[in-house]
C-alpha cells in the first residue's frame, strides 16, 4: 500500500496547519485553562474543508479521501483537542448514506 499524500493531500495538509497555528494554537492554553472553546472557530473549520471531507461533492461535501480525513484529525489533535472532534459526526457519519441510492 502506498501512502506517499497526493499533491491535494499535501496541500490540505499545509492549509489546515497554517490555518491551526494561526487560530488555534495561540488560544489553546487560556481555552483550557477556562474548560471551553471559542465556538466561533466551528464555522471557520468548516470554510476551510474540515466539515463533509468525506462527503461526495454532488451531495455538498468536499469529496475527499479518508487519508484526508486522517490529515485533518491529525492536525486538529496537534493543535488542540478541544476542537479536534467537531468534524467528525458531519465527516464520518453521513459518507455512507451519501452513496446510497433509492429505486
Amino acid at each position: 500500500m502506498d501512502l506517499t499524500l497526493t499533491d491535494e493531500q499535501a496541500g490540505f495538509r499545509a492549509l489546515a496547519r497554517d490555518f491551526l497555528d494561526r487560530e488555534v494554537v495561540p488560544h489553546r492554553a487560556a481555552w483550557d485553562r477556562a474548560e471551553s472553546v471559542d465556538l466561533a472557530i466551528i464555522p471557520r473549520l468548516g470554510e476551510i474543508g474540515f466539515f463533509g471531507l468525506t462527503i461526495p461533492e454532488e451531495y455538498g461535501g468536499v469529496g475527499g479521501d479518508y487519508l484526508t480525513y486522517v490529515l485533518a484529525a491529525e492536525e486538529l489533535g496537534r493543535a488542540d483537542s478541544s476542537p479536534a472532534t467537531a468534524p467528525t459526526p458531519a465527516t464520518c457519519a453521513p459518507a455512507p448514506a451519501a452513496t446510497v441510492t433509492t429505486g
